[in-house]
């Protein structure tokens, strides 16, 4: 299972309900990058943080969790979604500005040959590109490939708007990513990031999304 997908077990999940340090660091090494690409990729405006404030809220409430692993990602990145709101309704009454776009890009993204750029996050970049509810409609159902009723969940919208959202999303994706990178780059990258984009919206890939 791609790192995008990864989810723990039910097992490691009681055991960090029962107060497991084990266990309690499976669950952020599996889920940490996760939420942090959902986070920069949506344009959160403080990654690091709203992702700190994530697993406080966990800390907090995992002991009345019920689920497994696919419901416990749900659970992680509603709250994150929320925090991110949250943070950016607090800047906007301070009229703080937020980091530009371009510079969450350039950490997944450098011509310098000596650093080594996970392809996953230099074709996720691409998505902070999109207006914000489509970065996290493409984010929730196509990297990280959850059901359309669990996206709809998550943003507080229909299935409807979900659908429409992602479509919109991945339409706009590649033809930026045909302006942008060589297919041959792209391709580099896996099935579960922005090469999975131009595949599902190319070819009459109509299927539910």
């Amino acid at each position: 299972m791609e790192a995008t997908h990864a989810v723990v077990g039910r097992d490691v999940i009681d055991r960090a309900r029962g107060g497991s340090r084990a266990a309690l660091g499976e669950l952020w090494r599996v889920y940490q990058p996760q939420l942090l690409r959902f986070l920069r990729a949506t344009g959160a405006p403080a990654v690091d943080d709203i992702a700190s404030e994530v697993w406080l809220d966990v800390g907090r409430s995992l002991h009345r969790f019920e689920g497994d692993g696919r419901a416990l990602q749900r659970w992680l990145f509603t709250i994150a979604r929320r925090r991110n709101i949250d943070e950016a309704r607090r800047r906007a009454r301070r009229k703080e500005t937020p980091i530009p776009i371009d510079e969450h890009r350039h950490l997944a993204s450098t011509d310098d040959p000596s650093i080594e750029v996970d392809p996953i996050d230099s074709a996720i970049a691409l998505v902070t590109a999109l207006p914000t509810q489509m970065a996290e409609a493409v984010m929730l159902r196509i990297v990280h490939d959850l059901a359309v009723e669990d996206v709809a969940a998550i943003m507080e919208i229909s299935e409807g708007n979900v659908r429409v959202l992602t479509h919109r999303g991945l339409t706009k994706l590649r033809a930026q990513m045909r302006r942008e990178r060589p297919a041959s780059e792209l391709l580099m990258a896996g099935p579960a990031t922005g090469i999975r984009f131009a595949a599902m919206s190319a070819a009459g890939s109509e299927r539910n999304l």
